[in-house]
This record gives structure tokens, C-alpha cells and sequence, in this order.
């Protein structure tokens, strides 16, 4: 019987070490959270004029490539300029997200 209690005074005093430990690593992620979310928000406009120019580029490119397609009446062509215009609107969406779960105002 004392053998039991000496087994489960063991077992919970490297539970409780062990939780202690992972309280500490979870402080430090919190901790590690906060620094890039300050980051984040110190510099949002300048990742969203990025953000907004690769869109550019990326629409430009995709007219490039879907004209000759619609000029050829290749029946594709609409297809290849929904998938453009989703690539665009899912950057775009994409920042507008990250303004929104980072609370950037």
C-alpha cells in the first residue's frame, strides 16, 4: 500500500514539473505572439502597399496571358480570367483578413 502512495506522489510531482515547464514555454510563445503582432501593426502599410502592388502585377500578367485567349475564342478563355481575378481577389482578401485578425486600425 505505501508503495501505491509513493507511486502516485511521484507520478503527480513530475506531472506538476512537467506543467510547470510547459506554462513557461506557453508565457513564451504569448510573449514571442505580442512582439509580431506589435511588428505587424508597426508596419501593415507598407505590407499592404505590397500586398496591393504584387495584385497589380499579377492582374496585368493575367490580361497579358487571358486577351489573346478571348481574341482567339478559345473557350477556356473565361475559365483562365476567373482563375486570374480569384488569384487578385484572394490577395487582396488575404490582407484585408490579416488587418482584421490582428486588430491593425
Amino acid at each position: 500500500m505505501k508503495k501505491i502512495y509513493t507511486r502516485i506522489l511521484a507520478l503527480s510531482a513530475t506531472m506538476m514539473l512537467t506543467l510547470q515547464s510547459h506554462a513557461q514555454d506557453l508565457t513564451k510563445a504569448f510573449a514571442a505572439f505580442d512582439t509580431i503582432t506589435t511588428q505587424l501593426k508597426n508596419n501593415y502599410s507598407k505590407i499592404q502597399a505590397l500586398i496591393f502592388a504584387i495584385a497589380a502585377i499579377l492582374f496585368v500578367v493575367g490580361l497579358i496571358q487571358v486577351i489573346p485567349k478571348f481574341q482567339s475564342g478559345d473557350p477556356n478563355a473565361t475559365k483562365h480570367a476567373i482563375a486570374w481575378a480569384g488569384g487578385v481577389i484572394v490577395l487582396i482578401v488575404g490582407g484585408m483578413f490579416v488587418k482584421a485578425a490582428f486588430g491593425i486600425t
